[in-house]
């Protein structure tokens, strides 16, 4: 395999603060490819969240798994893609298939690219011994155990074990998304019921490859009314954020005005942590999400940007929540 590296365009560093390269691996995947890409990474002082696109049919698939762990271990992010001679920016779009489709999952955050092919069969080796049933179990555990380690659902293996050794099976990108093969830059939401003393919370937190980590909070204190408490990374703009004027709650498709309901504002460090108070109309609305929830500020009510996040998954915070507010007491 073929490593060659790019630095981020100037303008984009001065203007949006970026500083990722852009890794383009190409080829067959050897037992040492993994080597190869670790000492570019120290070469040329690459940072992690540096973008890594793969086009390759395979190869070794100890070499696939050494490669998307030293990917993962440098929190690189992988696509699926090849160099483009008139733009490094829009890469054409590649294949990756077998070692490939293993390596590809090394990455922290893993992107789909359209037009592109991801493609999983049956392991094989092409030497026969005596012992090829103990390798097969040997091997079946080792890829599983990847696949689980970086956070993919292991029916892929099971997908792949379905084609044979000369045939790939390609999933459509929403199978892909399903799997978790690909997340497009953002992880799985997490909702949970905790406390601390004197308080219990229902918390949705994800992460993203652009904000970092968002969080949603319903807090119940032993005294006093219920607030909603709000994290999100606003990076070099929060001191500008902070003076926004408009605060909104996005519930599924809708959103609504919620600044009269504000408590206070502060930035840490980029990150903007709000606060407001809650009253039954706030949580009406609520009650009635299903699929998304977010929260966000903005210069003014019809200004067409914003920073927050606005489609954070509420599936499991809905299912939570009737059990919360009955212990809370439905306290606003």
């Amino acid at each position: 395999m073929h490593f060659e590296a790019f630095p981020p365009n100037s303008a984009a560093t001065q203007l949006m603060g970026v500083h990722a390269w852009t890794i383009y691996a190409s080829g067959e995947i050897d037992a040492d490819a993994d080597k190869r890409l670790s000492a570019l990474l120290v070469e040329k002082n690459i940072p992690g969240g540096s973008f890594v696109y793969l086009n390759s049919p395979g190869g070794s698939l100890l070499g696939g798994i050494k490669l998307g762990q030293t990917i993962r271990k440098h929190f690189l992010y992988t696509y699926i893609g090849h160099l483009n001679p008139g733009s490094l920016l829009h890469p054409n779009p590649g294949y990756c298939f077998s070692a490939c489709a293993l390596a590809f999952l090394g990455g922290e955050y893993r992107f789909w690219t359209k037009g592109s092919v991801y493609g999983v069969h049956r392991f094989f080796w092409k030497e026969h011994t005596n012992n090829d049933a103990d390798i097969a179990q040997i091997l079946s555990a080792s890829v599983v155990q990847y696949i689980r380690s970086m956070g993919i659902d292991t029916k892929l293996f099971a997908l792949a074990s379905e084609a044979g050794s000369s045939d790939a099976i390609t999933p459509t990108p929403d199978e892909l998304l399903t799997l978790n093969v690909i997340n497009n830059g953002q992880k799985p939401v997490q909702w949970s019921l905790e406390s601390l003393p004197g308080m219990m919370y229902l918390k949705g937190q994800q992460e993203n490859w652009v904000n970092g980590v968002s969080k949603f909070m319903l807090t119940c204190p032993a005294k006093g009314p219920m607030f909603l408490y709000a994290i999100f990374n606003a990076g070099p703009n929060a001191n500008e954020v902070m003076g926004w004027s408009t605060d909104w709650l996005f519930s599924d498709k809708s959103q609504f005005q919620i600044q009269d309901m504000q408590l206070s504002r502060l930035n840490k460090n980029g990150e903007i942590n709000i606060f407001f108070k809650v009253d039954d109309a706030l949580l009406g609305i609520l009650a009635r999400t299903r699929a998304t929830v977010g929260i966000g500020l903005s210069p003014a009510p019809g200004a067409a940007i914003f920073e927050g996040f606005d489609y954070m998954p509420f599936a499991g915070g809905a299912a939570k929540l009737p059990g919360f507010l009955q212990v809370c007491g439905h306290r606003s």
